[in-house]
């Protein structure tokens, strides 16, 4: 079952009261809501892609944001975990299969 955008979007917009809205939480959930597609044109699911379902993988992929986060701030380069996820979220509003999958996603965005 596909979990909607909405609520995924939803989620992410609570853990992020009280300051500036976090671009991840977005981005993770246009990237699962593509790859959700992606797997189901295969006649795959979230298991065979590692993940028990979306939500599984939106906490993948903030948690992916928390720890670049961390990176960024001992590297003196605050702001470019979210200019990545702005930069993503771009791509996959749009994006096909390819474009999610010729991410890095283990990439530091500097």
């Amino acid at each position: 079952m596909r979990t909607p955008t909405a609520l995924l979007f939803g989620l992410s917009a609570l853990a992020s009261c009280g300051g500036e809205p976090d671009p991840c939480g977005p981005m993770c959930a246009t990237a699962a809501e593509l790859y959700g597609g992606c797997l189901t044109d295969q006649g795959a699911d979230w298991t065979a892609a590692g993940y028990d379902d979306a939500a599984d993988f939106v906490a993948s992929c903030e948690t992916w944001a928390w720890t670049t986060r961390e990176l960024e701030a001992d590297a003196d380069r605050e702001g470019a975990t979210d200019q990545a996820c702005r930069d993503r979220q771009a791509v996959l509003e749009t994006g096909t299969c390819d474009d999610f999958l010729d991410m890095d996603w283990s990439d530091v965005p500097w």
